[in-house]
């Protein structure tokens, strides 16, 4: 179990995983709800093969899927929570 700012993230119960990162089940310290926290790793190596500055990309992508996620409402789409950073990965919280 990895501790992030409010949130729980289960590190051995993996949804999902994609070319910039994996999705874990979560929980909300506060509230008790089960969340989906998505990790985008900053040092992921497809940057390399890519030749983009990482930390740039991730958080251009970042910010678009934020704003996206805000705008659309609908019980049908997962909604958006929270968005954190540390020093090598950022975080999604749904």
């Amino acid at each position: 179990m990895k501790q992030i700012d409010g949130y729980k993230i289960y590190m051995n119960q993996m949804i999902g995983k994609g070319s910039f990162g994996a999705v874990y089940i979560g929980v909300s310290d506060s509230t008790g709800q089960k969340v989906a926290v998505k990790i985008l790793s900053k040092a992921n190596s497809i940057f390399w093969v890519m030749k983009v500055d990482a930390d740039e990309y991730l958080k251009n992508a970042l910010f678009s899927e934020i704003k996206i996620m805000e705008s659309i409402k609908s019980e049908n789409i997962v909604g958006f929570f929270d968005v954190m950073e540390s020093s090598k990965n950022y975080y999604i919280v749904q």
